[in-house]
């Protein structure tokens, strides 16, 4: 392995470098039955980036497609546009990343999915991530780690990860079991996780992201010596003052989080900062506009038409012991 960034030889179009078990350029292949393991970078890895020679970039043949009509009637679509062919029943294990999603379908012009389904992977740093990655469904997926460790993210997004589908995925010995796409129209349906956190739903990235938790979710009990003072919760509405892009300004977006499961029907969880007396930015900090410090939510959405995540909470908001926000109406 090079010990370089994945992405630090792009410009040479020299990829692979990282150490992995499988690195595949393209997305129209079948990867059935397959086992990786001990692969310092990834033991499965698409990196859907079409590669450039001469200054053509490199294209899919339609025809070559499992449904050609995603082409919408051209002979050649984008690399990065052509969804898995098929990812099933592969194991990867004691790596950096058990699969790894770059750039997949990342602004295609076609509702097409990459399913990848009916897989191991353990004991990776990260069992599973998608970054760049669009209208990924990750289906009965078994992803888990020693509960010595404890840390990181069984899946893991990005800021530019969108719309994508986590079907009865079971997650175990993780910090975080799924941390939801940023971007776009997320579903959670069904789950069971051994980890400290069920779900984590960042920040949206760009306004109108929602999330739907539905089906059954099921939390495995965590041994009170591994939480370490954590409190175990089915899925939190994280908060933080980072920046994105050197700004907050993402803070305001629309995020809308729906939970329809177990004791909970078409309810909506909001932020706890999300309530008209929190103080979101307390104290001064990068990227924060010095008028919003010390301001209540209520007094920002008044003075100057922003509200954190959108909309300020309703005011019957309740806590619950499984959630890490406030249930309240679905509005």
């Amino acid at each position: 392995a090079s010990g370089h960034h994945i992405e630090s030889r792009v410009r040479e179009q020299d990829h692979g470098h990282t150490g992995d078990g499988f690195w595949f350029q393209g997305a129209g292949i079948t990867v059935v039955d397959n086992v990786a393991a001990d692969a310092e970078g990834h033991a499965f890895i698409y990196y859907t980036r079409g590669l450039t020679l001469g200054g053509h970039t490199a294209t899919y043949l339609a025809n070559n497609l499992t449904d050609p009509s995603i082409a919408n009637g051209a002979e050649e679509i984008l690399v990065d546009h052509v969804p898995v062919r098929e990812f099933a029943r592969n194991i990867g294990y004691a790596s950096g990343s058990g699969l790894s999603v770059w750039y997949n379908l990342r602004n295609a012009n076609h509702l097409g999915k990459s399913i990848f389904k009916d897989s191991t992977f353990w004991n990776n740093n990260t069992g599973v991530e998608i970054p760049y990655s669009q209208g990924t469904v990750l289906r009965d997926l078994d992803i888990t780690q020693n509960f010595a460790n404890l840390t990181g993210f069984g899946v893991r997004s990005n800021a530019v990860t969108k719309n994508a589908t986590y079907e009865n995925l079971y997650v175990s010995g993780y910090h975080v079991g799924i941390d939801v796409a940023w971007r776009g129209v997320s579903i959670v349906n069904g789950g069971t996780f051994a980890t400290r956190r069920g779900i984590w739903v960042r920040p949206a990235a760009e306004a109108g992201r929602t999330v739907l938790v539905t089906g059954t979710i099921t939390m495995l009990p965590m041994p009170a010596e591994l939480m370490n003072g954590w409190k175990q919760l089915d899925i939190e509405v994280r908060y933080d003052t980072q920046t994105l892009n050197g700004s907050i300004q993402h803070l305001f977006h629309d995020s809308t989080v729906v939970l329809n499961y177990g004791p909970y029907h078409f309810r909506q969880l909001y932020s706890y900062i999300q309530t008209a007396d929190a103080v979101p930015f307390p104290v001064s900090g990068h990227g924060i506009p010095a008028q919003y410090v010390g301001l209540t939510t209520q007094q920002i959405s008044d003075r100057y038409g922003k509200s954190l995540y959108g909309r300020i909470a309703p005011s019957d908001v309740v806590q619950d012991d499984r959630l890490g926000g406030l249930l309240g109406t679905f509005r």
